[in-house]
């Protein structure tokens, strides 16, 4: 199907990404309508801002909060996931659901959209956004880059979705490049670096965080804004007084040599985030910090644990969380800025959520255990368990798998299956996109080729 001056594309934007997913969308369909989605009132084009405070109002007088076309178990299911809402009392909850919810259905109503294009989802307006878009048969796609610089993938809440015209003669650049030691994702090099700046940069901007979300969200006319409340309420628990210290043991290497436990190692996630929050499909693992704490309490007792500080998160966890977990004899804490693949190399397998350490461990020939089932997952090395897991099947699968070294015929199935999601273009997604930019300009008309000429263009939309 082509887009015509008849047709209407809703784009969802925030300030900083504004600009970059209007020449997007405006390139995907050049002669529709764009029509730009956002609970910011100064970029929302299609009333979602402006009706959300109107019917919250309503939303006090009403006893029923349903949603048309979208059943109570996808409220719940909304509001668990969301990082603002489920720390809310559900009736509160609920009522914010209602209000944005029929605010959407109300401009999907007057505009008829035929296309939604957004990021992944990582929010309650994101999700009602793509649960109407459904409802309503109109194809939403989230975009989202990937640890494999250079390729994006298209997903709206981490599933996998596999690309026809994907180029799988890719497969062994992407072995050369993911195989070696030294090989980061674009997304943490400044991270790496420069690691103690980029500590008190993230520290200092966390404690600016608190009261300046707050003095937004009082002054603004906006105060129930998404992106301020949540600011506000996930910068108010991860203060810290002062910049916290790496909590890694410089010992860590020989407190392996001298177990004779299996050693399992738990690379951290950034929590909240989409790739937990969102990418789970058990909504009962996305409880980050209770799971963790409860997943170490078991398998410290056949195991012994290891776990490792994401090196672009360092600095953003609840206050306390470093010097409790530096204390836990439960485990051995590698510092932040070993590299992983050194770590992979001494330990018998890996625990994960959704995190691409898993993927990396598999290429290696790892055994990986997952709290969930990721996009990349594939192969007989790849196991879910739950938080209560089996532990002497876990012990069989790490023998297991570890009596039997990884192939070439196996890692090329591996990389395949990733291959196969990969969209080329370099999907930029950290706020810092400038039309002024000719590299990113240049990546953004390669994002949207890419998409065009795949089985999810112009051809799905009908």
């Amino acid at each position: 199907m082509n887009m015509n001056t008849k047709d209407t594309v809703f784009c969802y934007v925030r300030p900083w990404n504004a600009d970059q997913f209007s020449f997007l969308a405006r390139k995907v369909s050049p002669d529709a309508r764009v029509m730009l989605c956002s609970e910011h009132p100064a970029l929302d084009e299609v009333g979602i801002s402006k009706n959300y405070y109107s019917n919250l109002k309503r939303a006090v007088q009403k006893k029923s909060l349903e949603l048309d076309s979208i059943s109570e178990a996808e409220i719940d299911d909304v509001i668990n996931r969301c990082r603002l809402l489920r720390n809310l009392t559900i009736n509160n909850a609920r009522r914010h659901v209602w209000a944005m919810g029929t605010a959407i259905g109300d401009a999907f109503d007057r505009c008829c959209p035929k296309l939604v294009l957004s990021l992944t989802v990582d929010s309650f307006v994101m999700d009602l956004l793509r649960l109407t878009a459904q409802a309503r048969g109109v194809r939403f796609f989230g975009f989202i880059g990937t640890f494999v610089n250079g390729y994006y993938r298209l997903s709206a809440r981490g599933e996998p979705n596999f690309n026809a015209a994907a180029d799988i003669s890719v497969v062994s650049e992407l072995k050369e490049k993911l195989l070696k030691d030294d090989y980061a994702p674009a997304f943490n090099a400044k991270s790496i670096s420069r690691p103690r700046r980029s500590v008190f940069r993230r520290w200092a901007a966390n404690v600016a965080r608190v009261p300046y979300f707050w003095l937004k969200r009082m002054s603004s006319g906006d105060y129930y804004n998404y992106h301020y409340w949540v600011s506000q309420t996930v910068s108010a628990s991860q203060f810290h007084l002062y910049p916290p210290r790496d909590p890694g043991n410089a010992s860590w290497a020989d407190r392996i040599g001298s177990e004779s436990r299996p050693s399992l190692y738990i690379p951290l996630q950034m929590f909240p985030e989409c790739t937990i929050d969102y990418w789970c499909q058990d909504v009962r693992v996305i409880d980050y910090y209770e799971v963790l704490d409860q997943l170490v309490d078991k398998l410290s007792t056949r195991f012994h644990v290891l776990v490792k500080e994401h090196p672009s998160v360092m600095g953003s966890r609840p206050s306390g969380f470093y010097s409790s977990l530096s204390r836990d004899k439960r485990v051995t804490v590698v510092p932040t800025y070993v590299p992983s693949n050194e770590v992979l190399r001494k330990v018998d397998g890996v625990v994960v959520w959704t995190g691409s350490v898993g993927f990396e461990s598999m290429l290696r020939g790892k055994p990986v255990f997952g709290l969930a089932m990721p996009f990349y997952a594939s192969g007989n090395r790849f196991r879910v368990i739950d938080k209560d897991p089996d532990l002497d099947v876990m012990i069989q699968h790490v023998e297991a798998c570890n009596a039997k070294p990884s192939t070439e015929e196996e890692q090329d199935a591996v990389l395949s299956y990733l291959a196969r999601q990969l969209f080329k273009g370099g999907f930029i997604n950290d706020g810092s996109w400038t039309l002024n930019n000719s590299r990113h300009v240049s990546q953004a008309e390669e994002v949207v080729q890419s998409f065009l000429q795949s089985e999810f263009g112009p051809q799905s939309w009908s």
